[in-house]
């Protein structure tokens, strides 16, 4: 069998889109009906996707591991970031990426919640500034009052983001869902 039917055979199993792969191909008429050089430009093809993909993918689920800085969580995204190909997107991205995947929780809703868009260096530097001063609290405080802490923060910005949450009334009760009883007594009048 001849190389140029080699190639046939080999674009008849790959399927229909095939040919329309091969066409974007910057290959002359002539490398074309060349087996090992059809096959080794879509080798690379393929592979270049996939490792792309993969890598993006890699991305869009890296969190901040136990025990990792901060400084080291965001050198891992920007090596990620450069392997995705995101262009001019890559710094916005390792943003958003930072900010949802870092570890502590209620840094990460407030950076959320912020009516003003952060950039990227404005985003490292109230993480990396929230890491030193969270060792420093670790440093001066026993470790029970520093989780005492973050648990107070963390119901206060709960409740504080939460527009239909409970309120409690003088006698320490919780009235549920004040918005919905408004809107009832509202209708009844």
């Amino acid at each position: 069998m001849g190389e140029e039917q080699e190639v046939n055979k080999m674009l008849y199993f790959m399927g229909g889109k095939a040919n329309d792969i091969l066409a974007t191909f910057k290959l002359t008429e002539e490398d074309k009906k060349v087996y090992l050089k059809v096959k080794e430009r879509f080798d690379s093809h393929c592979i270049a996707k996939k490792t792309k993909m993969y890598m993006r993918g890699r991305f869009n689920i890296r969190e901040q591991k136990e025990g990792e800085s901060v400084d080291q969580y965001i050198t891992e995204l920007h090596t990620l970031g450069k392997k995705c190909e995101y262009g001019a997107m890559t710094d916005e991205l390792v943003r958003d990426r930072l900010i949802v995947g870092i570890s502590n929780k209620t840094l990460s809703l407030q950076l959320q919640n912020m009516e003003k868009e952060l950039t990227l260096e404005e985003v490292i530097d109230r993480v990396s500034h929230a890491e030193v001063v969270l060792e420093h609290q670790r440093f001066l405080q026993p470790q029970s009052k520093i989780q005492d802490i973050s648990q107070v923060q963390s119901a206060n910005n709960n409740n504080n983001n939460n527009t239909n949450s409970d309120v409690i009334n003088s006698k320490g009760k919780k009235k549920k869902n004040f918005k919905k009883n408004q809107e009832k007594r509202r209708r009844r009048v």
